[in-house]
């Protein structure tokens, strides 16, 4: 009896001698620690403006436990706030970290206003013993004007000083204009809108664009369409510009006219204008006036340029590709009509569509379409284009000088590089008047340097 309990004993004796030794840790740890990332880098951050927040781990390789006597942040920034494996903190002390376990540590970065245009630096530290690690925390920080739901009711004028940041409704008055000079930014957020009751004049250089796109700066962004609402221009507004412009990531770039005021029909001139990533479309008139030149337009789930209830729409050296990959394409990148029935009600007005020296390809096979024919006036011709498209180009009263259902063979669609290719179909296929009219092209270079004006908003 007296042996089995010493058995007994020993045996446990045993099992608490071996836990301690795998409770054993490491106090002075040297090179014990890895990190998914040694440098957490943010990219651009509006002022005051928090960043999504970034998963940083941390690895115990070792076969013993390391003691970390401190994890803090070295606070050489106010702009950054961390999470240690679940405790929203900027230190901790006496963590034991098992062996061959691992634990999370959560940064964001939120950069105080006055503290943009210049980069931020700070550090995570861990400290065993005399033993020290650090993962670098680096943001540059950008200070905006930050407009929540504004309402301007007097002339107003954006200059590019300093970048604008839109929440909720950007609204311009009737009576009232928004001038917006070269090289003026304007980030929008989710949901936010540009609405114009009364005239935008936004006049980039060739240069120095205008830029209106979404707020998320990281690159995982930097195609991805529905980020913000758009612009929309009521049919009670007038006298609209565009020039040198480039607006991304919008549901709709530009919506001008509206059914609610269908008896106006607001005017609008785009010039050098890029529209592109679109969830819906990149332009859409209801009953509107447009003289286009140079514009491009890509990539739209559902169409580039719309026009469903009629408008005097004129477009020189156009192109529209639309290579969407969001989702499958089904419905024309232009198309065009002269009634429309919205919510039961009809509504109808003279069409006029007129396109000179332009591309319109993309990916659903046919990218050109005559919409709703109604009562009045149906009138489109399509001069010297590339078009793909089912329609009967061999009708002389709506065609003539048609590329048909052949790549353009752009330079790189894929990059927003719409130049043609040394082999493109499209070089020297333009009508040499309009080039006139039209010398320059989007980035600036004379079209009548060689023997005609190549198709599209980019010469070769």
């Amino acid at each position: 009896m007296n042996a089995r309990i010493l058995i007994l004993v020993g045996v446990v004796l045993m099992i608490i001698h071996s836990g301690c030794r795998r409770d054993e840790f490491i106090t002075d740890c040297s090179g014990c620690l890895r990190f998914s990332s040694d440098t957490v880098f943010f990219d651009t951050l509006f002022t005051t403006i928090g960043s999504s927040t970034v998963k940083v781990k941390v690895y115990n390789t070792n076969k013993k436990a390391v003691k970390l006597d401190a994890v803090y942040l070295a606070g050489r920034s106010a702009a950054y706030s961390i999470n240690i494996d679940g405790v929203k903190t900027t230190r901790q002390e006496n963590l034991i970290l098992r062996a061959k376990d691992s634990m999370f540590i959560f940064v964001a970065a939120n950069i105080p206003q006055g503290g943009g245009a210049q980069l931020n630096t700070d550090e995570i530290v861990f400290c065993s013993g005399n033993a020290v690690s650090t993962i670098k925390l680096v943001s540059w920080g950008r200070d905006v004007h930050v407009l929540r739901d504004a309402h301007f009711s007097s002339n107003t004028t954006f200059d590019s000083v300093m970048a604008y940041l839109v929440f909720g409704n950007l609204v311009i008055d009737a009576d009232d204009t928004l001038f917006i000079r070269q090289g003026t930014e304007l980030y929008f957020h989710k949901g936010a809108r540009m609405t114009v009751n009364g005239t935008i004049k936004a006049a980039g250089s060739n240069q120095n664009r205008i830029l209106m796109r979404g707020d998320r700066l990281e690159k995982l962004y930097d195609d991805v369409p529905g980020q913000w609402d758009g612009i929309y221009i009521r049919s009670t507004s007038k006298n609209h510009l565009l020039s040198n412009v480039e607006i991304r990531h919008a549901v709709t770039g530009i919506q001008i006219g509206d059914y609610a005021t269908f008896s106006d029909h607001p005017a609008i001139i785009i010039s050098n204008t890029l529209i592109r990533d679109n969830t819906y479309a990149a332009v859409v008139s209801i009953g509107a006036d447009i003289l286009a030149s140079n514009l491009i337009l890509s990539n739209c789930g559902y169409y580039a340029m719309y026009i469903p209830a009629g408008g005097t729409v004129s477009c020189f050296h156009m192109t529209i590709a639309n290579y969407y990959q969001y989702a499958g394409r089904l419905n024309p990148s232009f198309s065009f009509g002269n009634s429309a029935t919205i919510n039961g009600s009809n509504y109808e007005h003279p069409l006029a569509v007129n396109v000179v020296n332009s591309i319109i390809y993309g990916t659903s096979g046919n990218e050109v379409s005559a919409g709703t024919k109604g009562t009045p006036a149906f009138d489109y011709y399509f001069n010297h284009c590339l078009l793909q498209t089912t329609l009967n180009i061999g009708d002389g009263a709506h065609f003539t000088s048609i590329i048909h259902n052949v790549d353009p063979l752009f330079e790189d669609a894929g990059k927003y590089k719409f130049k043609p290719k040394s082999n493109s179909p499209v070089i020297n296929k333009g009508d040499p008047a309009t080039g006139n009219i039209y010398p320059s092209d989007y980035l600036g270079y004379l079209r009548n340097s060689d023997s005609a004006p190549d198709l599209g908003a980019i010469e070769y």
